[in-house]
């Protein structure tokens, strides 16, 4: 999902005084907000929407790296670097960015846990950058923070997703044009995300299948 790495303590007070979520989309179940964070010229987004898939699914789905490709935008590459334990692992990805612009690659470590009350799950995402050398050619993307959390309903047999994230993608990419992108991507991911899981691999996954959590 290192020399520039923010710490957990800085993340979290800079997260504690940024401003409040503005809603910017709300369209087909999905709603995305965005908030400026303090010494950054970057948004940071959360989209949240409800699906109707079990835990299990979800799981499924996330462990599988490189399906990532299907359903991120312009996401070239998609990578396990090592499978720490069965709650944390390195990701590799490469974003296509369109030219002029150099393609960004960002390393994540992510760190995988459940609530023993409610049965929420949360994927914490923080910054590896340092942990692969970078690539010719590439921008490396070194601050970058962010979250999935997946909480069942089981009245409803759905599971809400809020997804959350700040970065900041370095090189020549300004504010400005990364902050019109930071509602769209979102929406985007989460609807692909809906389909997803709607395939068989998915869908009828087992816990036995997943890895994850074990």
């Amino acid at each position: 999902m290192a020399c520039l790495i923010i710490s957990a303590s800085l993340v979290y007070s800079l997260h504690l005084y940024a401003d409040e979520w503005k809603l910017r989309k709300n369209r087909k179940g999905i709603q995305v907000y965005t908030r400026s964070v303090p010494g950054s010229k970057f948004k940071e987004f959360k989209a949240t929407t409800e699906l109707e898939a079990s835990m299990t699914s979800i799981l499924a789905l996330m462990e599988d790296i490189p399906s990532y490709q299907k359903w991120f935008p312009r996401l070239r590459e998609s990578k396990l670097l090592k499978m720490i334990s069965s709650r944390e692992m390195i990701l590799y990805q490469v974003m296509d960015i369109p030219f002029p612009a150099r393609d960004r690659d960002s390393v994540f470590r992510v760190l995988v846990t459940r609530d023993a009350r409610t049965g929420s799950v949360t994927f914490n995402l923080s910054s590896a950058w340092d942990y692969v050398p970078e690539q010719s050619g590439v921008v490396r993307v070194k601050i970058i923070s962010g979250s999935w959390t997946f909480v069942t309903d089981r009245n409803k047999g759905t599971v809400t997703v809020v997804y959350q994230m700040h970065s900041e993608p370095g090189g020549s990419l300004t504010p400005l044009l990364t902050n019109a992108a930071v509602v769209k991507r979102p929406f985007t991911v989460l609807m692909n995300m809906r389909e997803m899981l709607k395939e068989p691999r998915y869908r009828d996954a087992r816990k036995s299948d997943v890895r994850l959590l074990k």
